[in-house]
């Protein structure tokens, strides 16, 4: 198969300087230098071949390219290699691939860990699992691996269940910031008027303001005391309701797991449970996209599109196409300046 390709997002509004990004390997690799709160990291993007003999040149390609970089490092991305066959793949075995030596040999060469083994010693979890003439294999060929003097920066780094793909999920958070972060800005959800427990308990404090007396003495000073009384209503009704939400979530991957755990172990199991369980957790990660596009929007509408340099210099070529820079005269001579014009 010829699939490739890696990229990486980062969000406009942080602090992060992007210095410099480059691909290589045909697509599969992407490097990207940047420095944030003033620690210069460098973050490769990795998809590893499939062939074995392939992807054992890719590692020791990339072992040369960390090795030109004095930055700490973060690796992360589909390895398609598995670095304990009893652990990190299902069914065990023992196939030999000669591509695990280069890759062994670039962890400990270069001090970097794998984050989730670290934090995990001897869980049995996967990132990607099939089910392919009716046997199912499941591995953990996605991963972090990042420089050992990063690995107190880490403040979590977990696998999640995605319903929508073959490949789990796995998140890393590091804290790399001296200085917290302020609370934003707030805007209100207009979805929380589907709510109806939000719609009593907003009833509910719009009651109780009725009962001071600027409601009737001084309606603008009273309306504005309401407002305020009702974003933080509704943020701490936000609050409960993703908490609850996310319990759900949680309970949900954890059913997914233990059924998985049983279909490995099980040859007769019967998928049924699985799959409405899977469609369960699709409809909760659908509604959390779905937010997520329309804070994109609102932010978008808030925002707008900002000056850069693509849109600068496609409204400097239309500016100089639109400026005369010669006049055709009576006589048939043409000028190219003022003075010569009055000439």
């Amino acid at each position: 198969m010829n699939r490739r390709g890696v990229s990486c997002l980062i969000n406009g509004n942080s602090d992060i300087d992007v210095v410099n990004s480059s691909t290589f390997c045909d697509g599969r690799l992407l490097q990207i230098n940047i420095i944030v709160d003033d620690q210069a990291i460098t973050i490769f993007n990795v998809y590893s071949p499939c062939n074995s003999s392939e992807r054992k040149y890719f590692f020791t390609d990339l072992q040369e390219r960390i090795a030109k970089t004095t930055n700490q490092v973060i690796i992360g991305g589909d390895f398609n290699t598995v670095l304990n066959t009893y652990l990190d793949k299902y069914p065990p075995t023992t196939y030999p691939d000669q591509s695990r030596k280069p890759l062994n040999d670039l962890m400990l060469t270069e001090k970097l860990t794998d984050i989730w083994r670290h934090r995990n010693d001897d869980v049995i979890a996967f990132t990607r699992s099939r089910i392919a003439n009716n046997v199912r294999s499941a591995s953990r060929i996605d991963r972090f691996l990042l420089s050992n003097s990063l690995i107190l920066n880490v403040s979590h780094c977990n696998i999640f269940n995605y319903p929508f793909s073959d490949h789990d999920i796995i998140t890393l958070r590091l804290n790399l910031s001296l200085f917290p972060r302020g609370s934003g800005v707030w805007i209100f959800n207009n979805q929380l008027l589907e709510d109806d427990d939000f719609c009593l308990e907003t009833g509910e404090v719009i009651r109780s303001m009725k009962m001071h007396t600027d409601f009737e003495t001084n309606f603008l000073e009273w309306y504005d005391n309401l407002k305020g009384k009702i974003k933080y209503q509704s943020i701490k009704f936000s609050k409960r309701k993703q908490r609850k939400q996310r319990k759900v979530k949680r309970i949900l991957e954890k059913k997914i797991m233990y059924e998985k755990y049983k279909a490995q172990k099980f040859c007769d199991y019967n998928f049924t449970r699985l799959q409405n369980l899977e469609d369960e957790l699709k409809n909760i990660v659908s509604k959390e996209v779905k937010g997520a596009a329309l804070r994109a929007k609102i932010q978008w509408f808030e925002e707008g599109e900002r000056p850069t340099r693509l849109f600068l210099n496609l409204e400097k070529s239309r500016q100089k196409v639109k400026v005369m820079k010669s006049l055709l005269k009576d006589d048939g001579t043409v000028v190219t300046d003022r003075e010569n014009y009055y000439a």
